[in-house]
C-alpha cells in the first residue's frame, strides 16, 4: 500500500507530461484518456478507495495534496482527477451493494457526478425509482462508467435531495461544454432515461459520516 510520500512522488512524475498535454487537453476540452491511462497506472485513483477493492484508503489531507499538485501542471486534469477520485470516499458512505455493483468485477471502474439538476424529473415507483432529465457540470463524464444524479423525487419530496447512481447504458453525453476557463475539464451534460429500477444508492436519507484525519471506509461491509 503506498503511503503519503510515494503517492504525492507519483503526481510529481506525471507533471512534465501533463505540461506536455496540456495544449491537446484545451482543445479536445475533456482530458485526453492516455492522461486517465497514466493516472490509473499510477495508482492515484485508489488514493480514497476502499482497501477492499484494492485502494489506499489515504487521508483527505494526502487527496487534497495530490489534487494540487496534479493541478501544477494542468488545472484541468486536477479538476478532472478531484471529482472523480472523490467518488472513492462517497461511493463507500451508501449501502455496500453499491461499491459491489461499481467495483466487484472492476475495481478501476471510474464515477462521474453531474449535481445541477436542468430538466426532467425523478419518480419514486413501486419498484424503485424512475429518472428522465438532463443533469449538469458532469466533469469527467467521458471516462466515468456511472454517474451519480442528484434530485429530490417529485411525488416524494420528503426523502428530500437524493443522489443517485446511474450505469453508463441510461444516459447520454450532451457535448455542450464550450467555457474559457477549465475548457480541459468535458463538464457537459448528461440525458438519462432509465426505467423503473431499484436505487442502488441514495444519500437522501443518509448522511456521511464526518470527516476524519484517517480515512476507513465502510463501504466492504455485505
Amino acid at each position: 500500500m503506498a503511503d503519503r510520500d510515494e503517492l504525492l512522488a507519483s503526481a510529481r512524475a506525471l507533471l512534465p507530461a501533463l505540461r506536455k498535454r496540456a495544449r491537446e487537453t484545451e482543445l479536445l476540452r475533456r482530458v485526453p484518456d492516455e492522461t486517465i491511462r497514466d493516472l490509473q497506472a499510477a495508482g492515484l485513483f485508489k488514493v480514497l478507495q476502499p482497501a477492499c477493492y484494492g485502494g489506499y484508503e489515504a487521508d483527505m489531507a494526502t487527496f487534497f495534496d495530490v489534487v494540487m499538485t496534479l493541478s501544477r501542471a494542468d488545472a484541468s486534469v486536477g479538476w478532472v482527477y478531484s471529482v472523480l477520485s472523490i467518488q472513492g470516499w462517497a461511493l463507500p458512505q451508501m449501502d455496500p451493494l453499491a461499491s459491489k455493483e461499481v467495483w466487484g468485477s472492476d475495481p478501476s471502474t471510474l464515477v462521474s457526478s453531474a449535481t445541477a439538476p436542468r430538466s426532467g424529473y425523478i419518480d419514486k415507483t413501486e419498484d424503485g425509482y424512475r429518472i428522465e432529465g438532463q443533469f449538469g457540470f458532469s466533469s469527467g463524464c467521458h471516462h466515468g462508467s456511472w454517474v451519480f444524479v442528484f434530485g429530490a423525487p417529485r411525488n416524494a419530496p420528503e426523502e428530500g435531495p437524493t443522489g443517485f447512481l446511474v450505469p453508463r447504458r441510461d444516459y447520454e453525453i450532451l457535448d455542450n461544454w464550450n467555457v474559457m476557463g477549465l475548457c480541459g475539464t468535458g463538464s457537459c451534460d448528461v440525458v438519462s432515461s432509465t426505467p423503473p429500477c431499484p436505487c442502488i444508492a441514495s444519500t437522501g436519507s443518509r448522511r456521511p459520516a464526518p470527516s476524519s484525519a484517517t480515512h476507513r471506509s465502510t463501504g466492504c461491509r455485505s
